[in-house]
């Protein structure tokens, strides 16, 4: 079951609850550097601090995003092109405030009406994006106040309006 209610208490006891702090920006730039030391080709151009932080942003707090964009700045680098943040961003389909396709799919279908839980798988088939991507991806819009929770379900706000409004990722068409 995924109702916490129907969970008996001494099941529930049994599991360690951890409450983790987000990373800060600072560490998120801190843990690209030390990828980009552990990756990067001898020999190429390491990518500005100024990319470094755009990317560790664009990373939305999640090291293993961070590891992808890493990972495509250092392809676009072995492929003959300078890692520049805007190049790197574009090729992974990410916009510099770390939303991505689906999280610009999830306004959308929120713009017509709440959805409950049921709404997520509903919106996890019709995005072909696994639940577990959803859930990421909702934190995300959740702490941006994109979209908020109600007792009807998940709402988009006004400001999710108007970044819905504003299109999709910026630099991809």
């Amino acid at each position: 079951t995924t109702e916490p209610g129907a969970l008996l208490l001494p099941l529930i006891d049994r599991f360690v609850v951890l409450a983790l702090d987000d990373y800060s920006p600072d560490e998120m730039i801190s843990i690209g550097n030390g990828m980009i030391k552990r990756c990067w080709p001898v020999g190429y151009r390491k990518p500005t601090a100024e990319t470094c932080a755009l990317l560790a942003r664009a990373s939305a707090g999640v090291p293993r995003d961070l590891r992808s964009l890493i990972f495509a700045a250092r392809d676009l680098v072995l492929g003959g092109e300078e890692p520049e943040a805007a190049d790197i961003l574009l090729l992974c389909d990410i916009d510099p405030d770390g939303m991505t396709r689906t999280h610009i799919d999830v306004l959308r279908l929120l713009a017509d009406s709440p959805k409950g839980t049921a709404g997520l798988a509903t919106l996890s088939s019709m995005l072909r994006s696994p639940p577990e991507m959803l859930r990421r991806g909702e934190r995300l819009l959740l702490e941006r106040n994109l979209i908020a929770l109600t007792g009807a379900g998940r709402v988009i706000t006004p400001k999710g309006r108007t970044r819905l409004d504003a299109g999709t990722i910026r630099g991809v068409v």
